[in-house]
């Protein structure tokens, strides 16, 4: 199981932001996201892609019904 995004993804983000047409925004959010990418790559020796998973397919869905309900 892989569900973290991998250090592709990441590499493909920092390319984009550092375009000079890269919003301002899109950097302040996305250079911590490349981050979080490549130590949750680093983290999936300890399983974290499996925590990762479960928290994508049973915690928010029950984050969406508790925030609608």
């Amino acid at each position: 199981m892989h569900a973290f995004p991998s250090t592709g993804d990441a590499k493909n983000i920092w390319e984009d932001l550092k375009e000079e047409n890269t919003s301002m925004l899109a950097k302040i959010v996305g250079y911590p996201v490349i981050g979080l990418i490549f130590i949750g790559s680093l983290g999936g020796f300890f399983w974290l892609d499996v925590a990762y998973g479960v928290a994508v397919a049973v915690g928010l869905p029950n984050l969406i019904v508790a925030v609608i309900a």
